[in-house]
């Protein structure tokens, strides 16, 4: 963990741990979550963008994944950098807090009983 004065939405962070380059984790004394660079938010599947923390003025994107129910898209969109335990909870998690978002993430998919359109 590394030592940080960075503002986040849940006050100054205490520490930050750098998962990879342009993904961040910082936890402040009450909460904390994920902040992604410019070029991971570009990386970010669509159905996770309009899902973030904060919403910035002006439309744009926000970068903030909040630690107990949004950090799980981070985990989903960057598998590479988890654990497949955490992978695992991720989507769950996803799929129980963002059920739009996962459903518009994997898209439809055909049920092999009546053939109606699903998602998993």
């Amino acid at each position: 963990m590394l030592k940080w004065n960075i503002q986040t939405p849940w006050g100054v962070a205490e520490t930050a741990e750098k998962i990879a380059d342009g993904i961040m984790f910082y936890s402040t004394p009450s909460h904390g979550g994920f902040y992604l660079s410019d070029a991971r938010m570009a990386e970010m599947p669509t159905a996770f963008k309009a899902r973030t923390f904060i919403k910035p003025p002006r439309g744009e994107a926000g970068r903030w994944y909040e630690e107990d129910c949004d950090a799980a898209m981070v985990a989903v969109a960057f598998p590479q950098y988890f654990t497949p335990e955490n992978i695992v909870r991720a989507k769950e998690a996803v799929k129980r807090w963002q059920p739009e978002a996962w459903a518009q993430f994997v898209g439809p998919r055909l049920c092999c009983d009546d053939g109606q359109p699903v998602t998993a």
